[in-house]
């Protein structure tokens, strides 16, 4: 219920829009740029947390939070010793999770502004096609989901979670992703 609150906000603000605005690709690529600093390059908050985003080339991209909405945070159990980020997405915006304890990374966002396009634009480019491999796809209903496995390192896996075509529903979530380094291997 309090999802559904969160994101009806965002949907009253503006009327769908079909294209992806260049604001809300960016969002969704810094999102996906910080997982991955992150993970595989921990040099850039070891020393200090704060200069993340300075150190991962992502100053002016992403804000700290001292918390996030109950709505868009991990499950419970999932992130010891959380961090948060915000990153905006056209009229809306990422809610980045991190855990300096453990390897993972997960974003939540939406927005009045139809994130659909925007998310399979980054999911297109050339460079996350060389970055990342696509496996598993999954469809359930109106949302789709497709696990990555990283060409860089094949221990960094992510899973990305969205509307399975544009104009679906912004009362919810619009973009899901969990990216997770898998050191048990």
């Amino acid at each position: 219920m309090i999802l559904v609150a969160a994101f009806a906000v965002m949907a009253q603000a503006s009327q769908p829009v079909a294209v992806p605005s260049d604001a809300a690709t960016r969002g969704i690529a810094t999102a996906l740029q910080a997982c991955e600093a992150w993970l595989m390059r921990p040099a850039t908050w070891a020393d200090s947390i704060d200069q993340f985003p300075e150190n991962a080339g992502l100053s002016g991209k992403i804000v700290a939070r001292r918390s996030i909405p109950d709505a868009v945070a991990p499950p419970d159990g999932w992130c010891t010793a959380p961090h948060y980020w915000y990153a905006a997405a056209g009229p809306g915006g990422l809610f980045i999770t991190v855990s300096d304890t453990r390897p993972l990374c997960h974003v939540v966002g939406g927005s009045s502004e139809d994130l659909q396009p925007a998310t399979e634009a980054v999911l297109t480019q050339p460079d996350f096609k060389t970055n990342w491999s696509a496996g598993e796809e999954k469809s359930d209903g109106d949302m789709r989901m497709t696990r990555y496995v990283s060409r860089i390192d094949p221990h960094l896996w992510m899973t990305v979670s969205r509307a399975a075509k544009p104009g679906e529903r912004k009362d919810r979530p619009q973009v899901a992703i969990t990216a997770q380094m898998d050191v048990e291997r």
